[in-house]
């Protein structure tokens, strides 16, 4: 039998777990009726939450979650801490400066009670899935990742009657040829693949957690496969560096129909960090969700005043 381990944590700040699972930072988590079941860091989590009555309910293994008591682990992993309408404003008052006639549309955008967080995710599974999803769709993405890793039977896992499958290490990829990942329908990416796992240092590669953006950025493009927006995506969603701004199609409909901008995705994510700050790569994941999700645009000029 599972060993289980259950607690129920009241969530006293705007949060949404469906528009954070579901806003395409991650592609480990699927819902079934009221529950969402995932791996973090190695370890299977079912989650509820319930919006009426402001309570988060973890079930998993273990009275520990990310080296830290259930409660705190959870509450960093969904960064629960991280205050909404302060990383808002750090963007609002440079629009309200450079671009006013935005203003109206950024309260939209970035409405809190969207209570969408960034996730604390591990650097390593970011670093091959989002080497694996170029030019892809979420749904195929996930498929991917979710066959790289039952392709081990040691990697499964076992919660509540539920099978689950670790994600693999980097010895685990090491035993397996390009073929192998071209059985997996990884295409062209398997050439990349392969080559990630056989030069990378993952000590090296953890090292650049507190060195800067662009030092990230020069790091990870060094190997096959991996342009600015998929650094980018690394660095926000494995690293926290929220002033990364990955440019997607998504993003850069946006800011070609709002601001005017073309170019490419190194430009583009100039133009992010200069239109919205500091915390560009966290305002970025509130322009996602509202730019897939609209019903229809807003058709509204935008000044390029300074």
């Amino acid at each position: 039998m599972d060993s289980l381990y259950r607690e129920k944590i009241p969530i006293h700040v705007a949060f949404d777990l469906d528009n954070t699972l579901n806003c395409g930072q991650t592609f480990r988590w699927n819902k079934r009726y009221d529950k969402w079941y995932g791996i973090v860091n190695r370890q299977p989590v079912i989650l509820k939450y319930s919006k009426e009555e402001k309570y988060l309910e973890i079930i998993t293994n273990s009275n520990e979650f990310s080296g830290m008591a259930v409660s705190d682990g959870i509450l960093w992993y969904l960064g629960l801490n991280d205050s909404l309408e302060s990383i808002k404003e750090s963007g609002r008052k440079i629009i309200e400066r450079k671009y006013p006639d935005f203003l109206k549309t950024y309260d939209v955008i970035f409405d809190t009670r969207l209570g969408i967080r960034m996730l604390r995710q591990h650097p390593w599974e970011m670093l091959v899935e989002y080497l694996l999803s170029t030019q892809s769709n979420i749904p195929t993405i996930k498929k991917r990742i979710e066959l790289l890793s039952s392709y081990f039977p040691a990697n499964r896992a076992h919660l509540a009657d539920e099978d689950f499958f670790l994600f693999p290490s980097v010895k685990q990829l090491r035993q397996l040829d390009e073929i192998t990942f071209k059985r997996m329908k990884f295409g062209y990416r398997s050439k990349w693949l392969k080559e990630l796992v056989q030069t990378i240092d993952l000590n090296e590669f953890y090292q650049i957690k507190n060195q800067s953006l662009e030092h990230k950025i020069r790091y990870m493009t060094q190997f096959s496969g991996i342009g600015y927006k998929v650094a980018n995506c690394i660095a926000l969603f494995g690293f926290s560096a929220f002033d990364a701004f990955p440019v997607d199609v998504w993003i850069s409909r946006f800011l070609e129909e709002y601001f005017g901008i073309t170019g490419n995705a190194e430009k583009l994510m100039y133009k992010g960090q200069e239109i919205f700050g500091k915390n560009c790569g966290y305002i970025q994941e509130y322009i996602f969700f509202f730019i897939r999700n609209r019903k229809q645009p807003f058709n509204m000029e935008v000044s390029n005043g300074s």
